[in-house]
């Protein structure tokens, strides 16, 4: 098994001040990439397997773990020249035997897939209402539609026996669920109304169809934001930007934990004393009373351009495994968090040339105050070259850094905000642009900044 160092939420700052040291740290967030991104999926433990599927690809890819490698086994591909694309998939085992389900957004599809190396197509079901499936789910012993109109429950016959509607007539977000128990059904809206701050996780009492909270949350990344719901506490959690929601279904209280990074996606656990949380940096475990147990840092896991999105977490052979769509890898920890297996997608599909990713620059905060310390990554630059980082204000550099960025052309810096006065300025927060040009290609980028 892999042995890796984790650090603490609390180590972060010791983190940043090494980091300016040493110039920069190398990981990357999530953008339009040649290389393959894996952000979300199903998992499931199987005749002593361990079993991983996902769409990410448009097709339906399965893997095992074998001798601490995740092994492709298998694509699924759709025949049909109409309706190709494969939209989500949920594993289930059956009368001893292991079916997959998925959506071409027409049909919801159900393949034998108990011989990894050679699946059998089972059944097809169309919608009669003319629905577009974005994504398909399991809970309990039944699969989930998210539809744009509405959210079917199907049996395994591919019966609808139930449907949950949308808080409003078209939905565009994947984020809708079914508690296992049936009990809660959650809707997630992203991006609402094109506002951030519009966003909420409304929830609804699955056998009445009644609202019974709506609460107000901030997510920014328009991903599958997975919420888990512990039925022996009755907790429901959903993880958005910066903070992590704990809601009592008995009590409707909600109390909040602020996580270190600026986005949040999927929340998972079965029904222990703890559960793990997933925020682009690397995967958090906490206790239900809210106090940090153990985390790691997906750069920390040895592998470039991470970033840590869909999560899905199951009992395998008798211990915890945490399934994690990491953008260009999927992994398997253990419950230390220590690494248990690895898919890398780039051994497979990384280009050859010097354009692995478009330009693009990322803060961890929008605004800070002076003398606080800042994380900014980026990507598109040249393979190892020197890049130049200023802080611009009214076309004056009033603080300059040099790093380099890795053999991927990305990078990552610990920089601490400027300063200085600003002589006649009347606006506050004051805006300044973020530059990174590269010594080399002479490729240049800006971000803005607001220093308080």
């Amino acid at each position: 098994m892999f042995k890796l160092k984790k650090i603490t939420l609390t180590s972060l700052i010791i983190l940043i001040a090494v980091s300016l040291s040493l110039s920069t740290f190398f990981w990357i967030t999530p953008t339009d990439s040649k290389v393959q991104s894996y952000n979300s999926g199903d998992a499931i433990s199987y005749n002593g397997q361990l079993i991983v599927g996902t769409t990410d690809t448009g097709k339906l890819e399965l893997f095992s773990v074998q001798n601490e490698v995740l092994v492709r086994r298998s694509i699924i591909e759709q025949q049909t020249v109409k309706w190709k694309k494969l939209y989500g998939v949920a594993l289930a085992e059956e009368n001893s035997r292991l079916y997959a389900y998925t959506t071409n957004g027409r049909y919801l599809i159900k393949y034998d897939i108990t011989d990894l190396d050679g699946s059998v197509l089972i059944k097809r079901a169309q919608d009669n209402s003319g629905d577009w499936f974005l994504q398909v789910k399991k809970t309990g012993d039944q699969i989930m539609t998210v539809g744009e109109k509405e959210n079917k429950i199907w049996n395994a016959d591919l019966q609808v026996i139930d449907a949950y509607q949308n808080s409003f007539r078209k939905n565009t977000s994947r984020n809708t669920s079914l508690s296992f128990d049936g009990k809660w059904f959650f809707e997630v809206q992203t991006n609402f109304l094109d506002n951030d701050e519009d966003d909420f996780i409304r929830i609804t009492d699955g056998n009445s169809h009644r609202e019974v909270l709506k609460q107000q949350i901030v997510l920014s990344d328009i991903k599958d934001h997975k919420v888990y719901y512990d039925s022996v506490r009755q907790l429901a959690y959903i993880n958005g930007d910066c903070v992590l929601k704990q809601i009592n279904l008995n009590t409707l209280e909600v109390k909040n934990f602020q996580h270190m990074s600026e986005v949040g996606y999927d929340v998972d656990g079965f029904g222990k004393n703890y559960f793990y949380f997933s925020d682009g940096l690397g995967v958090v475990k906490m206790s239900h009373d809210l106090k940090l147990l153990d985390s790691i840092f997906a750069y920390q896991l040895g592998l470039p351009n991470s970033w840590s999105m869909g999560m899905k977490v199951l009992e395998h052979n008798g211990q915890d495994r945490i399934v994690v769509f990491n953008h260009t890898s999927i992994i398997v920890l253990d419950e230390n968090l220590d690494l248990v297996a690895k898919y890398f997608s780039i051994e497979e599909d990384a280009p050859t040339n010097n354009a692995l990713e478009k330009l693009s620059l990322r803060l961890n905060k929008t605004s800070a105050e002076p003398g606080e310390n800042i994380v900014l990554s980026g990507i598109g630059f040249g393979f190892n070259e020197n890049l130049k980082i200023e802080f611009i204000h009214n076309s004056n550099v009033i603080s300059r850094q040099s790093i380099k960025s890795n053999s991927n052309g990305s990078f990552l810096a610990a920089l601490q905000v400027p300063d200085r006065i600003y002589p006649g300025e009347k606006r506050y927060p004051i805006p300044v642009a973020v530059k990174v040009t590269g010594e080399a290609s002479e490729s240049t980028y800006s971000i803005s900044f607001y220093i308080k």
